[in-house]
């Protein structure tokens, strides 16, 4: 199982485009009860302060991990921020984590620069939350139900403002 989904990761990031959904379907790994608890990591909020992901519980999360320095996090970025605006009415809560050594400042000038208004800024500065994930590319999506308990996971860029994609999404958390 481990080297099947290790396969699948690896297969996901060959992947230069943003994954259409044929592509998303397939990399899309599903993950029940596997051990990892993410709620005990910490990121960063806008105002420096530390939190868990145990904020957020009680709605579904969508948790991608980006960079300013990656281009596919980049340009896929503008798509994920619309995805969180139009979601929000799913119960569906987009996290955006950056995974910039520079911090949350970084960050939320990153989002004043490029007028991603629609995400709210959280980094990683510590990489802890990557760390406890194993995240060791980016972008990576992971699915999170509304107990904390991750249900899926992507890695590489994603259509986000594709219909099926969406409709994915829902079925998901639903």
């Amino acid at each position: 199982m481990l080297l099947a989904f290790a396969g699948m990761l690896l297969a996901a990031a060959a992947h230069a485009e943003p994954l259409a959904m044929e592509d998303f379907k397939k990399y899309l790994v599903k993950l029940r009860d596997h051990g990892v608890d993410p709620m005990d990591a910490y990121i960063m909020n806008p105002e420096g302060e530390r939190i868990t992901l145990r904020k957020f519980r009680g709605k579904p999360v969508l948790l991608h991990f980006w960079a300013t320095w990656c281009a596919p996090c980049i340009a896929e970025l503008p798509k994920l921020a619309k995805l969180g605006a139009d979601m929000d009415k799913e119960d569906l809560q987009v996290v955006a984590v950056s995974e910039d050594f520079g911090g949350i400042d970084k960050v939320k000038e990153y989002y004043k620069r490029t007028q991603i208004t629609t995400l709210t800024p959280y980094a990683d500065v510590m990489t802890g939350l990557a760390n406890t994930l194993d995240i060791t590319q980016l972008p990576v999506t992971i699915i999170l139900d509304k107990d904390g308990k991750i249900i899926g996971r992507t890695q590489g860029a994603v259509h986000w403002d594709d219909t099926e994609i969406r409709n994915k999404m829902c079925e998901l958390i639903n």
